[in-house]
This record gives C-alpha cells, structure tokens and sequence, in this order.
C-alpha cells in the first residue's frame, strides 16, 4: 500500500477549501452587482456557480473530517473594485477557476492515488473545475465577439 504525505495533502485540501469558499463569496457578490441586458442570465449564472462552489466546499470539508483533519475556515481576501464590467467579472471568475483547477490536479498528481476517497475527489473535482473554465472562456469569447466587430466597423 502506497502511502503519502497526510501534511502536504492537508494543506493542500484546506487551501482549496479556502479557495473555494471565497469562490461561494465572489459568486454571491457578482450575482448581486451584475447589471445591463443580460442581468438576469448572469445573475442566474453566478448564483448557480455559488451553490457549485459551496458544494465543493462541502466535499473538501468532508474530506479533512475523514481524515481526522480541521478544515480551515481562514478567510481569504476579497476586494473587488466598484464598477465592474461583466468582462471583468468573467475574467476575475476564470482566474479563479483556474487557480482552483490546478490545485485540483496537483491534488490529483499527488501519491495521495492510494486512498480512494482522495483520488475520487480529485478526478470529481478536475472534470468539473475544466468545465467551468471552459465555459467561463466561452463566455468572455461571446462577450468579445461585439467589440471585436466594433472596432472593425470602426476602421471602415
């Protein structure tokens, strides 16, 4: 039986606990302060992506339990400058994600393969924090297409 380092796996859990909790916050914050035409999409969106990142949390926290470890609950800071275009929330957003992808995959790249529940969060986790990457890179794809357009109108 392959073993592995409880400390670094603990640090690493509590740090994606954190990560995700702040995502809880900054989801609930934009959900809030979205504003223009598409306000209800959006708000929608980041209320949805909320509960995600809570549930995430949640199995995190599960986790540590199992391993007779306490879950960090050290707030992490959040500062979001006032008038935010929804680019700037999606971009923020998709920084986020990604930070917590690759916490996620070095979860998964870690020898911690031997236990199982460690090993079924980890792949849960990747697939799930690459789909809203991907969807978050979608979006802000969407979100350039008309100023893209613009200014090619613009130089005719």
């Amino acid at each position: 039986m392959k073993t592995f380092d409880l400390s670094n796996v603990v640090s690493l859990l509590n740090q994606l606990l954190e990560a995700r909790l702040l995502g809880v916050t900054r989801y609930t914050h934009y959900a809030l302060m979205v504003s223009g035409t598409e306000r209800i999409t959006m708000a929608n969106f980041f209320t949805a992506q909320a509960s995600e990142c809570l549930l995430q949390a949640q199995s995190i926290g599960k986790v540590l339990i199992a391993l007779n470890e306490r879950p960090s609950l050290t707030p992490q800071p959040f500062h979001e400058p006032s008038g935010q275009s929804l680019r700037e929330m999606l971009l923020r957003t998709l920084h986020g994600e990604r930070q917590a992808l690759e916490m996620y995959q070095s979860l998964q790249k870690d020898r911690c393969a031997s236990s199982n529940c460690l090993k079924s969060l980890a792949n849960e986790m990747v697939q799930k924090s690459t789909l809203s990457t991907e969807q978050l890179q979608l979006m802000l794809n969407a979100q350039e297409q008309p100023a893209r357009a613009k200014q090619l109108t613009a130089r005719v």
